[in-house]
């Protein structure tokens, strides 16, 4: 009997295990399972665009920010101080400006008039010619009538020229004027690049700043991370991936917060391995080889609805993830 019972026992734990078998080789055809995967999101790095002393620091470490929030200011007054000199310069390059078209007016006006005494001088002239000729007037009395028609011709045209010139002037003093407004704009940004300001919702990490800090154009100060849109980026084996494609329904549990599952869907397949990637890529071509399977990196995107039903469950990027993606048969 007791031998019987064995026997039984042994079937029992033989058909067990080739149960848990089949199940668990139905499983991997079908779900493709990874515990290398984390919370992604954007990071939104505050970087000055100015250099200066910073003044104030007005944020603390993982308080919250709205779009706009004031994050810092740098010392400001010598960006302002250069703001107005900038406008004096815009100032005296418009009485510039001012005084060339004035000129030209000036010149036009003398030039009307000029021109009339030359047409009423060559019209003289022109009717003194026949009545010298038939010695109705005199010798003399042509000659000073040519002499004033020449006076009045090389008069008009200096006061042309002059014209030209003051216009070359007044064209040139345009050109100060838009360099000059151009100089103040960029004064006037420059001096607004001073208050550092949220670009987006979320919270403040890495705050390494403090009042007196004297911070280059480039440096991040800090960063900004949003607790909202954030997706998975999970590393399957490259022998995972063969039918895995973009819609495909995933599960996902958080580390973080086991008794909770998500789900999402694959975003998109990354077009190399992670490896390939890296700052020092894999050489295969020189010494000796050792075939490792590699990962590639799959971005899945959570539901949000999930996300709504678990207030208490706060993602933040970097949480470690199982993903399990789901192939169809």
């Amino acid at each position: 009997m007791n031998k019987k019972i064995k026997l039984s026992i042994l079937f029992l734990l033989i058909l067990g295990g080739v149960l848990w078998g089949v199940y668990y080789y139905q499983r991997s055809q079908t779900f493709m399972t990874t515990d290398d995967a984390q919370i992604e999101g954007d990071i939104y790095p505050v970087i000055p665009k100015v250099p200066g002393y910073i003044a104030q620091v007005l944020v603390k470490d993982n308080q919250e920010v709205q779009p706009g929030a004031p994050l810092m200011t740098i010392e400001s007054r010598d960006y302002e101080i250069h703001v107005e000199q900038v406008k004096a310069a815009l100032q005296a390059a418009s009485a510039t400006l001012f005084a060339a078209l004035s000129q030209v007016q000036q010149y036009i006006s003398e030039s009307d008039a000029s021109r009339a005494n030359y047409q009423k001088s060559l019209s003289d002239l022109r009717r003194y010619k026949p009545l010298a000729e038939n010695d109705e007037i005199s010798h003399q009395q042509l000659e000073e009538a040519e002499r004033a028609n020449a006076s009045n011709a090389s008069k008009l045209k200096a006061l042309e020229q002059q014209i030209v010139s003051v216009k070359a002037q007044v064209r040139l003093a345009e050109a100060k004027v838009a360099e000059a407004e151009a100089n103040l704009n960029n004064a006037e940004l420059q001096l607004s690049y001073t208050h550092i300001v949220s670009p987006v919702a979320g919270r403040v990490t890495k705050k390494n700043v403090q009042p007196g800090q004297w911070v280059q154009t480039g440096q991040s100060l800090m960063a900004i991370v949003p607790l909202t849109n954030l997706w998975v980026l999970a590393n399957f084996k490259e022998t995972q991936t063969g039918r895995m494609r973009s819609g495909q329904e995933a599960t996902l549990t958080v580390d973080s917060y086991p008794g909770i599952v998500f789900h999402g869907k694959v975003d998109s397949i990354s077009a190399g391995t992670g490896a390939r990637f890296s700052l020092l890529p894999p050489e295969n071509a020189s010494g000796n080889f050792v075939k490792v399977v590699q990962r590639v990196p799959v971005k899945i995107l959570l539901n949000e609805k999930d996300l709504k039903d678990h207030p208490e469950a706060v993602l933040r990027p970097g949480m470690n993830v199982s993903a399990s993606v789901h192939i169809p048969s």
